[in-house]
């Protein structure tokens, strides 16, 4: 639910502060990263992205360098093209709140289960923004 509500915020500010034609650019870049995954990449993406990045960044970074640093090095593993660059940017956000699930329940699993929902979901709402841009045109 808090993960549904950060994607909508962070859509929402963009159109916000940089108006509504970049937030839907943006969000059609995006989209057009994920729109012919298929369900098993949808799948397997979710959960080997979440499950190696946690590993990673909390398990591994996490413990020996601390939250602020292993978010910040979170953030620059998620630079992408230049029209979604702007998305490294809400990235270090995503790596500090599941840092602290991490240090919160003291127990991988858990930024890991959100990790890969917030990434199959993200990837099944851009396939359906997709559909929708082309049945719009």
């Amino acid at each position: 639910m808090w993960l549904a509500l950060w994607t909508r915020l962070v859509q929402y500010g963009y159109g916000l502060f940089r108006g509504e034609i970049y937030a839907e650019q943006l969000t059609t870049a995006l989209a057009r990263q994920f729109a012919d995954a298929s369900r098993t990449q949808v799948i397997l993406g979710g959960l080997t992205a979440a499950c190696g990045e946690e590993v990673f960044f909390r398990g591994f970074l996490q413990q020996r360098f601390g939250l602020l640093l292993a978010s910040f090095l979170f953030m620059l593993a998620h630079v992408g093209k230049k029209e979604i660059r702007v998305i490294s940017l809400w990235s270090i956000f995503q790596g500090l709140y599941l840092g602290l699930f991490f240090a919160w329940s003291r127990n991988l699993l858990v930024p890991m289960i959100a990790h890969a929902l917030f990434d199959a979901g993200g990837m099944i709402y851009f396939r359906l923004f997709m559909a929708r841009q082309e049945h719009l045109a």
